[in-house]
């Protein structure tokens, strides 16, 4: 497997695995000291730091909403990790407010595990960030 679709693969067990509401396996797919800079996140202004961070991102986020979905539309790839093009649908549990937006993701691989997560809303701008012209 080359690296592209390795860290594509990763990515993508990640997503399933948030999909599924599985925090345990979600987090099999990150580094110890990974960096995730998420909606929620840029918000408050700090990034989300190692598996204690996810933790608290992940409930946050999972209490806010009824449901949400990430769906990958497209990953291009980098030297160590890609930009994947993806969609967020979801519906808030007090609010009833559907979510439905187009997001770029830019993702950083080491040692086999996600180490670095950033959610722009303007893809563009993701692409820019991940050198991708």
């Amino acid at each position: 497997m080359t690296r592209a679709a390795s860290a594509e693969a990763l990515l993508t067990a990640s997503i399933d695995a948030f999909n599924d509401r599985d925090l345990d396996r979600f987090l099999e797919t990150m580094a110890p000291d990974v960096e995730a800079h998420t909606l929620l996140a840029e918000l408050a202004g700090t990034p989300f730091r190692g598996h204690d961070g996810l933790r608290r991102w992940w409930e946050e986020t999972h209490e806010s909403w009824e449901y949400q979905r990430i769906d990958i539309e497209r990953v291009e790839p980098t030297e160590d990790g890609g930009v994947a093009m993806i969609s967020l649908v979801g519906r808030g549990k007090a609010s009833g407010v559907e979510l439905d937006m187009r997001l770029g993701l830019l993702f950083r691989v080491r040692d086999g595990l996600c180490s670095y997560l950033r959610i722009y809303d303007d893809r563009a701008e993701a692409r820019r960030a991940a050198g991708l012209g």
